[in-house]
């Protein structure tokens, strides 16, 4: 019974109903055996039969059931569907000051878009992620582009037009504010700005921004 149950293990096909069929069928296996033991029944009297007989069967029982905790399978925890594990990630922004247009992205739901940066501080828009494209804007027609909001282009100088989903929020990161809490639905990140590293040359300046996102 104990090399079944170590087969079974092995095979990946063990349970706990399976495991304890196999331990009863062992204890019934192995006391029939113990309760033959000539030292039981040497006593003539029988009270003293009866107690080395309840000792041999007690210490049996009691080593198949350590086998059995030994050999209970483990199993597996799942998750319920409806839990979320807790978005964490660390992002590192490039920025020219004359190109601020990296963005922050918050677990596909919301994004911070860089607009203006220096050396003691960043500032960015947030905004829910997507965007809407007008294919071909009309002049003098307005575009719904989300949040109740609309839009107007000059198709004079757009072919097509990409709007970021508004509406927008400042967020500035700086020495003195280095921590901002973004709500988005029923969701709260926590962004950090954990470094800033000057990477400028005496030709151009250019900064490193370390931020370290989080789902409270």
């Amino acid at each position: 019974m104990g090399l079944a149950i170590y087969f079974i293990d092995k095979a990946g096909k063990s349970n706990a109903l399976l495991n304890a069929i196999l331990l009863f069928l062992m204890a019934i296996c192995l006391v029939h055996p113990a309760m033959s033991i000539p030292w039981i029944w040497s006593p003539p009297e029988i009270a003293m039969r009866i107690w080395r007989g309840s000792v041999i069967a007690c210490f049996t029982l009691l080593a198949v059931a350590w086998f059995g905790i030994w050999t209970w399978p483990k199993g597996t925890t799942s998750l319920p569907t409806s839990f979320r594990l807790k978005y964490s990630s660390r992002q590192t922004l490039e920025c020219d000051l004359g190109d601020p247009t990296q963005t922050i992205n918050l677990d596909n739901v919301a994004m911070l878009t860089m607009w203006s940066c220096g050396r003691d501080s960043v500032e960015f828009l947030a905004h829910k992620t997507g965007s809407v494209t007008v294919k071909e804007p009309k002049a003098g027609h307005k575009y719904p582009i989300g949040g109740g909001l609309t839009a107007e282009f000059n198709p004079d100088t757009v072919s097509d037009a990409t709007v970021l989903r508004g509406p927008a929020k400042e967020v500035k990161f700086s020495a003195d504010q280095r921590v901002q809490f973004i709500a988005v639905g029923d969701r709260r990140f926590r962004v950090a700005l954990d470094q800033i590293i000057d990477n400028s040359t005496k030709d151009a300046e250019h900064f490193s921004y370390v931020f370290s996102i989080s789902d409270q």
